[in-house]
């Protein structure tokens, strides 16, 4: 950064100084890490400094900027009447305020950038997101949350979370009702996993919102072949000691594919017992038919088979 130099400051722009440099009084300052002053013609400068003095007999001050061990960068004055020691002492003291305002600086942009990052992921996550507060509000949740309990995002801030969750339960839902785990995550700092609760599906729930609750239900019910679009969440409740006091991170997983599957393979397999029932109890039955001698004598050898069959 070069101020106060008037048409200097455009030839010095982007310039830059090697840290071996040897004829560069910035580049010793930061490799010794002490002040240095430098009177007009005394000793040979590097070119940065050269353009910095452009030709002038100017007196230079050169300061390191050290913070917690850590060089954050060097300042360097310039004018045409000589330094003094008081001069460089206060600039010595200005120095350390100035360190520490440019490390405060880059553990802002540290912070903003994770800050950053975190909003990102927290938002594109698949599964869904949301915190809760001690007064059961929701602080925040992502996209992935507010679809799964089938209410806009914009509208989970601020509103009461137990309201939100029971909206579209299909049953009590385990969170809010007699067992009431979210505040009992809150008051005994304790988590609880794999909370399944049904909700209407999403498709569902915006006939939902625009109707009353029973006309909606029965109205998808009839439009479903009779049966009520469910969508199964997966919950867990982690609780957080934050600085704003208690908070809950709800997590939700869409379990709704996983359940139809399960419940597939149950109707195959009703399907399939049902399909071989009536062909093994006709076999059953002429088993027991010849083992009765309906079909003529037969040989211990060939009773003992059809016993083993039947």
């Amino acid at each position: 950064v070069v101020a106060g130099m008037g048409s200097r400051i455009e030839r010095l722009g982007g310039a830059s100084i090697a840290l071996n440099d040897p004829h560069s009084i910035a580049a010793w300052v930061a490799q010794h890490r002490r002040a240095r002053l430098s009177s007009p013609g005394y000793g040979e400068v590097g070119p940065v400094t050269e353009m910095f003095l452009s030709g002038d007999e100017l007196s230079l001050l050169c300061v390191p900027l050290i913070s917690k061990g850590t060089l954050r960068g060097v300042i360097m004055l310039a004018r045409t009447k000589a330094f003094r020691p008081t001069e460089l002492s206060a600039m010595l003291n200005l120095s350390n305020i100035v360190a520490a305002a440019l490390e405060n600086v880059t553990l802002y942009q540290q912070s903003q950038t994770e800050r950053k990052q975190q909003a990102a992921i927290f938002a594109s996550a698949s599964d869904g997101f949301a915190l809760v507060d001690e007064r059961l509000t929701f602080v925040d949740a992502n996209e992935a949350f507010a679809h799964l309990i089938g209410i806009p995002r914009d509208q989970l801030p601020g509103s009461r979370a137990c309201l939100a969750l029971e909206r579209h339960s299909l049953s009590e839902n385990r969170l809010c009702g007699a067992d009431n785990l979210l505040a009992r995550a809150l008051r005994e700092q304790q988590p609880f996993d794999h909370i399944e609760c049904e909700f209407l599906a999403v498709e569902a729930s915006a006939a939902h919102m625009a109707a009353d609750a029973s006309t909606a239900v029965n109205a998808s019910a009839s439009t479903s072949g009779g049966r009520v679009p469910k969508r199964y969440v997966d919950f867990s409740l982690t609780p957080i000691l934050a600085q704003e006091g208690p908070r809950v991170l709800l997590v939700g997983r869409d379990m709704t594919a996983l359940r139809e599957m399960d419940q597939m393979k149950a109707n195959f397999l009703s399907m399939v017992s049902h399909e071989l029932r009536a062909p093994l109890q006709t076999i059953s039955g002429y088993l027991d038919l010849t083992l009765g001698g309906m079909a003529g004598a037969l040989t211990p050898e060939q009773g003992d088979f059809l016993r083993r069959a039947r």
